[in-house]
Parts: structure tokens; C-alpha cells; sequence
């Protein structure tokens, strides 16, 4: 047993991680989408709007594990001359590091998202 070793035993962590590399190994990171629906969309619209985003992580070799439907809330201020909004918050995962930026060029051209937000949360 070298002193190394026993040194970083001693110590919280492992000092010499950062010099090695994993091969063949990707992480899967977690990710929270908030989303912002248009006011004027009925039930059905909605449903498939949430949908095709949730088609969208898929695609993007994401896996959605929760859907949160907060409902319809009053915005602090107009946006697009609109004054409330359905808010969802999705949460996901994926391995693949593109998959957020892809879901984010997605939602920017699609017209029932008012507003999102992509977070990555912390492991």
C-alpha cells in the first residue's frame, strides 16, 4: 500500500479521480423542463402539445420520469397579450449532453409554448 493510498483513504473523496478517465461509461444526467402553455388552448390541444414535447425528449434519447400539471396561473405581467398560462413541469433524463439543446430548438418554433426553461439538476 503506497502513501497515497493511505492518505486518500484518510481523506473525504478521492483526490486522484480527476486523473482518470472512464472508458466506456456515460452518465445520465437529469433534467427539469418548465413549460408555459398557451391560455387559449382546450383539453385536447394541450394533451397533445404536452405530448409531442414528451415525443421530443424521447427522440433526443431522453426518458421522461414525471409530469407535473400545475394548472392555469395568473402571470405577473402580459406575454404576447396573454395574462395567464397552463404551467407543466417535466422532469427527464438523458445520457445523450445534446438532448436538452435539441428539446430547447424544438420548443423556441413551437407555437403553444409561451414560455420554458431547461435546468439541469444537480447529481
Amino acid at each position: 500500500m503506497s502513501i497515497r493510498d493511505i492518505l486518500s483513504s484518510l481523506l473525504p473523496g478521492d483526490p486522484g479521480a480527476g486523473d482518470r478517465k472512464e472508458v466506456g461509461k456515460q452518465m445520465t444526467s437529469k433534467y427539469e423542463l418548465a413549460l408555459v402553455l398557451n391560455e387559449n388552448l382546450d383539453d385536447d390541444a394541450r394533451a397533445a402539445a404536452l405530448q409531442r414535447v414528451q415525443d421530443y425528449i424521447a427522440r433526443f434519447n431522453g426518458t421522461v420520469t414525471n409530469v407535473d400539471d400545475w394548472g392555469k396561473k395568473r402571470f405577473a405581467f402580459e406575454i404576447k397579450k396573454m395574462k395567464e398560462g397552463f404551467y407543466y413541469f417535466i422532469a427527464f433524463e438523458s445520457d445523450d449532453p445534446e438532448c436538452p439543446n435539441e428539446l430547447e430548438a424544438n420548443l423556441r418554433i413551437m407555437e403553444q409554448a409561451v414560455r420554458y426553461l431547461i435546468v439541469k439538476q444537480d447529481a
